[in-house]
Formats: C-alpha cells, structure tokens, sequence
C-alpha cells in the first residue's frame, strides 16, 4: 500500500549510501513482482523517483570524468545506476502491459504518466550507456518504439503532463520519444563525455524544430531519418 511504502522510505538512512541504494533498489524489485492496483503501482513509483533521482545524482561523480577505462569499483556503480533506471523503468512498462493486454483496467491519466515516464528513464538509461561507451541491451529499442506506438495509438502521444525531472517542466510522450531519436543520432558515442551530456540538455530546446511523419516527400527526403516502430534499432540516416 502507497501509505507502507511512503512509511518505509521515511525510515530508510541516507547517511550510507551503499545500503541506502540496496534497500531502494531491493524495494523496487519487489513491488515490480508484486500484484497491486494500477492507482497503487503509480502512487509508489511516483513516490520513488525522488530517493531514485537522490541515488543517481550521489552515483554520478565515480564514474563521470573518470579515465577510461573504468576500474571495477567505478564499473560496480555503472552497473549498479543501469540497474534502477532499468527497473523504475521497468514499473511504468508494467502499467502499460496491462493496459495493452487488458489485465487491469487503467485511465488513461495513469497510462499517459506511465508512457512519458518509462522514456523518460529510458532516455536516461541511453545517456548513461553512451557516457561510457558501453553497448545497449537487446529489447531496449523495441521498448521504446512499442512505448511511443502504443501512447499514439491511445492518442495520448501529444498530450501534455508535468515532469518536474524534466527542464520543459511540461512535456508529451511524443517530445520525448523525439528526444531520444535525436539524442541517438548525434552519434554519442562518438563525444566527450561531458559533451556527451551537453548534447543531451540541449536536446528539449531541438525537438520543436523536428517532427514525425509516416509519409516522407520524395524531394525532401535528406531532410528525413527512418525509426521502424516494429524493430529492436536505433533510428538510421536515410541513404538514396
């Protein structure tokens, strides 16, 4: 219950961090493989992502602007950061499999939350991977096709929600399905890290000047790049 949880990150201790990130990262596994009403699941990830975005903040400084390549502690805490985005992501992803799949009846409010959000921590999980250069795991791009193709579907890719996480403050599951493509196609792999993460801010002020289309114009088409929603790959340039 939202009141048990709120009750137990209360009492958690954030002077030692190693156990503080355990005990979170612990707790989300649990309610991800635990039954509970939709408004339930929704109220207890919304109450994690500050403790969440608390760790990731404490985390940052072992392995950014470190010398390449990383000793194991630094590679331990890497994995460790990929591992709670992953699986706060992987909360919101549930909501949205239910809805998909009719296993629990759920508005359209906690569906649109869940879709902006699951990019949202995806879009992260990227940033990260490129800022050590590491490869993306399988099935990762098929989430976040299927995500922004199921929100459209609903017809809740446009909307607007708050997202204090985010710099727009008010942003729609299709800005940031725009961002990640954008994001992915700067080549990040290529960049400095910290320019790495300078590309990445930047990106909210881009996506405005970009939009998504099924239907390219013949004489425009190197102003296009090519995302399929039904792949597990990044988007690509387009080639004559």
């Amino acid at each position: 219950h939202p009141r048990k949880v709120k009750k137990w990150l209360a009492e958690l201790k954030r002077a030692n961090m190693g156990d503080f990130t355990r005990q979170i990262y612990n707790g989300l596994m649990q309610l991800n493989r635990q039954s509970m009403p939709p408004k339930y699941r929704l109220e207890n990830l919304e109450q994690l992502r500050e403790p969440v975005r608390h760790i990731f903040n404490q985390l940052h400084k072992h392995f950014i602007n470190r010398t390449l390549p990383l000793p194991e502690k630094s590679l331990k805490i890497i994995t460790l950061n990929q591992a709670v985005l992953n699986e706060i992501a992987t909360g919101y992803k549930i909501l949205i499999f239910e809805a998909a799949n009719d296993l629990n009846k759920i508005d359209n409010k906690i569906l649109l939350i869940a879709c902006e959000r699951a990019l949202h921590y995806y879009a992260e999980y990227l940033l990260k991977a490129s800022q050590i250069y590491s490869h993306i795991p399988n099935g990762l791009w098929w989430d976040i096709h299927r995500i922004f193709a199921y929100a459209e579907s609903k017809k809740l890719h446009s909307k607007k929600i708050k997202d204090s996480e985010h710099s727009l403050k008010s942003v729609c599951v299709e800005d940031y399905y725009k961002l990640i493509l954008l994001f992915s196609l700067s080549r990040p792999n290529a960049l400095r890290q910290s320019d790495t993460e300078r590309v990445f801010m930047a990106m909210p002020e881009w996506i405005k000047y970009t939009k998504l289309s099924s239907h390219p114009e013949a004489n425009q088409l190197n102003q296009y790049f090519c995302a399929k929603l039904d792949s597990d790959m990044p988007p690509h340039y387009l080639s004559n």
